[in-house]
């Protein structure tokens, strides 16, 4: 279950941190928007334990995440969209009807878990030699990093040191037309 949490967590973390050009309050120079079709290979690391998985957004508007590694887990996909969602796992497989869902309660969640991560805090924006760096803090400690690639715009990283929580994304790649499966 902490996995799919992780997994949860970092399509949700994704999914804020996608800024770009009009977006971005922070600053008139601003790395490009990041593609709204791409796959990438993603790998957590939470308290010493690392799950590897890869991510792709297709052009329905469908993302799905499919775990590499731990080999036990290999091949539990999560896919959602387009008020449908399933888990998969082997010839097993749960669909979901989002539309079902009550939006005020899943967001409702969702937000406060973020108010518990980030009450109190500030959000600073700033140009690195790496990548764009947006640091949520209280004053004392970074409570979340994400570091935005300076030219392609993908997330490079989303890092919460206070629960021992990294994320690095790697291989990513723009899906056009003719390399959407």
């Amino acid at each position: 279950m902490k996995r799919l949490l992780c997994l949860l967590t970092v399509s949700f973390l994704f999914a804020l941190t996608a800024c770009g050009e009009n977006k971005n309050p922070f600053s008139k120079s601003v790395p490009p928007m990041m593609p709204a079709y791409f796959s990438s290979d993603m790998r957590i690391i939470k308290d010493g334990g690392e799950m590897t998985a890869n991510i792709v957004r297709d052009r329905n508007g469908v993302t799905k995440i499919t775990v590499v590694t731990p080999e036990d887990l290999g091949g539990l996909s999560l896919r959602f969209g387009n008020d449908t969602g399933s888990l998969s796992y082997g010839n097993m497989s749960i669909d979901i009807d989002c539309s079902k869902f009550p939006e005020t309660m899943i967001f409702k969640i969702l937000l406060d878990t973020l108010k518990r991560l980030t009450s109190d805090a500030d959000i600073t924006a700033r140009k690195t030699s790496s990548g764009w760096e947006y640091a949520l803090t209280d004053g004392t400690d970074k409570k979340i990093t994400v570091i935005q690639n300076l030219e392609t715009g993908f997330i490079d990283s989303v890092n919460v040191p206070s629960r021992s929580f990294l994320i690095e994304f790697s291989n990513f790649e723009e899906l056009t037309e003719t390399t959407i499966k």
